[in-house]
């Protein structure tokens, strides 16, 4: 929710920066891509926002983030059954080290 926030100039104004859009010069699948930032820690890289916002967005479908605002992307947000995330954050303890 935020990362749309953000995009949309919608977030406060210093996190604007936060998130850069990918852009490539080849013709992609999924153009509204963000570039997910290099890390050197888990602690401040790996679970920092900027890299799991990156992460999470980047496997949302075209049409939710195309969302033309945050009551239409909350809508497509809870009705998604996509790709589930791998990372910490989403993935239970219990289910990490079977």
């Amino acid at each position: 929710m935020e990362v749309h926030k953000i995009l949309n100039k919608l977030g406060l104004k210093y996190l604007h920066e936060m998130f850069v859009a990918d852009d490539s010069a080849y013709d992609m699948r999924n153009p509204m891509n963000i570039v997910m930032s290099k890390f050197n820690t888990v602690k401040y890289g790996k679970k920092s926002i900027s890299y799991t916002g990156a992460k999470l967005w980047n496997i949302l479908n075209k049409e939710t983030k195309q969302a033309i605002n945050i009551k239409v992307f909350k809508r497509f947000i809870m009705l998604w059954n996509g790709l589930t995330c791998s990372c910490s954050n989403c993935t239970p303890w219990s289910l990490k080290y079977r």
